[in-house]
């Protein structure tokens, strides 16, 4: 959510998820802060979203390793 929704200077549009599957086929909505805070901590959000994603890239496994 941007900073400018939350804050609530601006509102997210109501239909955001069929404008980014227009461009995004693949779009995969997921709550990251949830499932982070089910596994112990939410500050691993971020974490969760780079798990989420590290199968769509094509990056080896030695650079995954290595970061």
């Amino acid at each position: 959510m941007p900073v400018t929704v939350s804050s609530g200077l601006a509102t997210y549009p109501a239909d955001s998820e069929t404008r980014l599957r227009r461009t995004f086929p693949r779009l995969v909505y997921l709550d990251a802060a949830n499932i982070a805070a089910s596994l112990g901590n939410v500050q691993a959000a971020n974490t969760v979203l780079l798990g989420a994603i590290s199968s769509e890239l094509s990056l080896p496994n030695d650079a995954w390793q290595e970061a």
